[in-house]
């Protein structure tokens, strides 16, 4: 009831580069919704997640 969407996100990639094979990495914040409903329930950010600023 907190999010009306599924929740499922990605913060961190590392994907090989199909040519040089580096790591590419990749990083996002989590949403707003997310995080809003993540503290909804109780939850706590382990330290050094970039969060979207809650609603």
């Amino acid at each position: 009831p907190h999010i009306p969407r599924q929740a499922l996100h990605a913060y961190e990639l590392r994907i090989p580069h199909p040519r040089t094979g580096r790591f590419l990495e990749f990083r996002a914040p989590v949403p707003r919704d997310m995080v809003k409903a993540w503290g909804a329930l109780g939850g706590e950010w382990p330290e050094g997640i970039i969060l979207e600023d809650p609603v």
